[in-house]
């Protein structure tokens, strides 16, 4: 009974000392963790309930400074609820606004400045263009961000167990998100950049991998594949590598770039682009992995 006391009590001093710790408020990780909500609410057609989960932190001060914040994402995500909303209720909905539209944007064969990203027309037979950088990148070579397939926003790690759109919660199963997802809330190039960017599709990697001349090269002390078009025309893409778990893999020698269309067969997948010094080529892999996003526009 002594022994017992004694444990007690050290039990509850214990307790006292952690209570006593000071807690490390994270305002940017308690967004992203409404924001991973409210895609999951919107997924299951709560439009109301998605809207005011981020109208709560919308005019919040402690929040301003959040990157999902500064890139307008959670502007845009409000907006697209919004506009559901408006359509469910017959309503006319509401107007878009801070988008960049490609129809105001021109054309070029190489970025004119430094101001990026730009809209690079290779001459393809589809009249895709495609952007001069990765999504989250400064310039050609930076590698940008990495996502899992149908995501928006980083992560410190990505796992099935913590992929927003698993069935199960050992992320064996993954819900199925439609053939594709290209210029949709689940398309990450769309809701960063807005307009008519948007990730390519299946056909689109495959028409600039079959269509293209392509070499192993180093642009700026960075390592990746140059895509030359028809028309002379050409863009860089870095060998980003990819993020599984916590992580970074394959960096400097390997590619892999998301399409926006999920397999037919296994919705478990999606298909990328992915290349090394000897080929590119086409492929499909786990949803749940973060790789690169380069976004096309016609």
């Amino acid at each position: 009974m002594k022994h017992l006391f004694v444990t007690i009590l050290f039990l509850c001093a214990v307790n006292l000392n952690l209570s006593a710790q000071e807690v490390t408020y994270d305002p940017c990780g308690e967004l992203r963790v409404a924001m991973l909500t409210a895609d999951r609410l919107l997924f299951e057609g709560k439009l109301d309930e998605a809207l005011t989960k981020l109208n709560k932190f919308k005019n919040d001060p402690e929040m301003q400074n959040c990157p999902e914040m500064k890139d307008g994402v959670v502007d845009y995500k409000m907006k697209e609820i919004q506009k559901k909303i408006a359509e469910r209720d017959g309503q006319k909905p509401p107007q878009q606004t801070n988008t960049t539209s490609t129809s105001s944007l021109t054309s070029y064969k190489q970025c004119p400045d430094g101001n990026h990203p730009h809209l690079i027309d290779l001459g393809l037979p589809s009249g895709t263009k495609w952007a001069c950088c990765n999504v989250d990148a400064k310039n050609p070579e930076d590698y940008g961000g990495y996502y899992a397939w149908g995501e928006t926003v980083e992560k410190e790690a990505y796992t099935s167990q913590n992929y927003q759109f698993k069935k199960d919660k050992k992320g064996k199963k993954f819900l199925s998100l439609g053939s594709s997802i290209c210029g949709t809330q689940y398309d990450v190039a769309h809701v960063k950049w807005g307009g008519l960017w948007q990730m390519p599709t299946l056909d689109q990697i495959k028409e600039l991998k079959d269509k293209c001349k392509h070499e192993w090269t180093t642009q700026n002390g960075v390592e990746g594949r140059k895509f030359t078009g028809p028309n002379g025309a050409s863009i860089f893409l870095p060998a980003a590598g990819y993020r599984n778990g916590a992580g970074l893999n394959d960096s400097g020698t390997y590619g892999y770039y998301w399409s926006g269309t999920q397999n037919a067969s296994f919705e478990y997948y999606a298909y990328y682009l992915y290349f090394s010094s000897d080929n590119a080529n086409t492929f499909y892999g786990d949803r749940s992995y973060g790789r690169s996003v380069r976004p096309v526009a016609r």
